[in-house]
């Protein structure tokens, strides 16, 4: 039979200079560790009558009542002006769009606890300057319309999309 090799099953063998792997001796090898099984885990037994569990902490238990969060004043934003929030997030500085991502500016600024660096975050990662020129434009454009303030910010989202803004600074 010509053409087959036989090769030992108990070693490897690299076919270069380097010495081959011992044999082991199955006498030497020693058993597995038997460990104990692992205990069953049963539910809390509660003794006191009218014990009431704890309630689970989570992010919004941190927040303040009085708090909006950005994301909800971006989706509030988006519906009234009908722009979607990747082009208010966009690099585009279409008028409509620009006074879009402004009110979106004062409504956090005002409605928030967020700073200029985290709102400009939120808005295609602009500049703390660029927000603040926002909410400067906007909060100029409300004292020389006379808007009345409301703390409703779908009410002022409201009032300021449909007021006319001049063109000049």
């Amino acid at each position: 039979m010509s053409g087959f090799r036989t090769f030992e099953t108990s070693r490897v063998s690299f076919g270069d200079n380097r010495p081959k792997a011992p044999l082991v001796d199955a006498a030497l090898v020693r058993p597995p560790i038997k460990r104990a099984p692992a205990k069953q885990w049963s539910e809390p037994k509660i003794c006191q009558k009218g014990f009431i569990p704890p309630k689970p902490v989570t992010p919004e238990d941190f927040q303040q009542p009085c708090a909006f969060p950005l994301r909800r004043l971006m989706d509030l934003v988006c519906y009234i002006t009908q722009f979607p929030a990747v082009h208010i997030r966009g690099q585009r500085r279409l008028g409509n769009l620009v006074r879009a991502r402004q009110i979106l500016f004062w409504l956090a600024k005002n409605n928030t606890e967020a700073s200029f660096v985290q709102i400009g975050r939120l808005v295609g990662g602009r500049d703390h300057t660029t927000v603040m020129h926002g909410v400067r434009r906007v909060q100029a454009v409300i004292d020389r319309l006379n808007i009345e303030v409301s703390d409703c910010p779908v009410t002022m989202a409201e009032r300021l999309w449909r007021a006319e803004w001049s063109r000049g600074k």
